[in-house]
């Protein structure tokens, strides 16, 4: 987990963790995905969203956005009893099984182009915000087959933020919580990022607030395998 490039980084220190198998979603939930529990009378309605209203049937394979972590859960749980992935979880699956230390889901080469991520820089994405269909670039998915771990949105997480995750988030199975922290863990840096900026990397590690919804924010589910 994590990379010794950086060694200041709040996710490092580069370390192994031991994880129990699990199941974790291909694609980020999108707008049509979601839209299904609302119209099931479960989920909350996003905040509006000026790009990519869920509503709009021209929009239904964008990530879902503009909701809070609490909204995910509810999701989560109503498909299929899941919730959100762990930092551990969610790290081993944009990188790879161990040794593998990509700093890319693809792996180290090629370099970054607008075939495998889409970033600042590539044409179509003044300003930084915008995202691609969830089943869009499969030549930038990783070793598990999962799609935008780079790019698109920053995916919530079950755990709480950390800014001493190489301590926090060691062992087997690592998650922290933290009930007196509204700080909410996510990870992948989203679409907002230029091509060779140093946190186009699968190791980046942020945050949202607690009952926080934003543009750049979405998520995918995860399951324990027994």
């Amino acid at each position: 987990m994590s990379t010794d490039v950086d060694p200041d980084a709040e996710d490092g220190p580069e370390r192994i963790v031991y994880l129990s198998p699990y199941l974790i979603d291909k694609y980020e939930v999108s707008n049509g995905r979601y839209k299904e529990c609302i119209d099931a009378g479960v989920c909350n309605e996003p905040d509006e969203n000026e790009l990519y209203p869920w509503d709009n049937p021209d929009y239904a394979d964008m990530p879902v956005a503009h909701i809070t972590k609490a909204d995910a859960l509810t999701f989560c749980n109503w498909d299929g009893g899941r919730t959100l992935p762990t930092e551990a979880q969610w790290e081993k699956a944009a990188k790879g099984p161990y040794p593998e230390q990509k700093i890319w889901p693809w792996g180290d080469s090629p370099e970054i182009s607008c075939d495998l991520v889409l970033a600042i820089t590539c044409p179509g994405n003044p300003g930084g915000i915008t995202y691609l269909p969830v089943d869009s670039t499969p030549e930038g998915a990783s070793y598990y087959g999962l799609f935008h771990t780079l790019g698109n949105v920053k995916e919530m997480c079950l755990d709480s933020y950390s800014d001493n995750a190489g301590t926090d988030l060691v062992g087997f199975d690592p998650y922290y919580t933290d009930p007196q922290s509204d700080l909410e863990s996510c990870r992948g840096p989203g679409s907002y990022i230029w091509d060779g900026d140093p946190i186009l990397n699968i190791n980046q590690h942020s945050f949202i607030h607690w009952g926080e919804s934003v543009r750049y924010a979405g998520f995918r589910c995860a399951r324990r395998a027994y």
